[in-house]
């Protein structure tokens, strides 16, 4: 009898770091980009903006930048979205110190609706091209990578 009651809280003690076992076979929590929101902005409708409608469409996201699109590897499903469905992006990539940073493609830093400002845009498929301010276009969603 003894014996047994060891082996219980010896499998008790070494079976519950891994928990159970619908929690090993869950699938990775999805980070980078996640979609494009509902509702359509124009270049001048500011980063804040961008950033809520992204928050209310996909709960803990905000207003992607060029880099998280570009390293995202856990996409949504394209079939999702219409061919050729674009939002905006913020142009921000890394340089050699991995600073963040910008360039003249965010319509004057998201104030200007100016068909001569460009703004930059993500396709679902990850092509990014600059685009007119003025253009009415979803937001590309990230949530952002959790540091552990």
């Amino acid at each position: 009898m003894r014996s047994f009651l060891f082996l219980a809280l010896a499998f008790a003690v070494l079976s519950s770091p891994l928990g159970p076992a619908s929690e090993a076979q869950a699938a990775p929590e999805r980070t980078g980009f996640v979609g494009f929101t509902t509702t359509g902005w124009t270049g001048g409708s500011g980063i804040l903006i961008y950033n809520i409608a992204c928050n209310n469409d996909f709960p803990g996201s905000r207003m992607c930048d060029a880099e998280e699109v570009a390293k995202t590897v856990n996409t949504p499903n394209p079939i999702d979205y219409a061919f050729g469905t674009v939002g905006w992006v913020r142009p921000s990539l890394a340089d050699a110190n991995n600073v963040l940073t910008t360039s003249d493609e965010d319509c004057d830093d998201w104030t200007s609706t100016s068909g001569n400002g460009l703004g930059l845009f993500v396709e679902i498929y990850g092509i990014m091209k600059p685009v007119p301010c003025n253009a009415s276009r979803p937001v590309a969603c990230c949530i952002p990578e959790r540091t552990k």
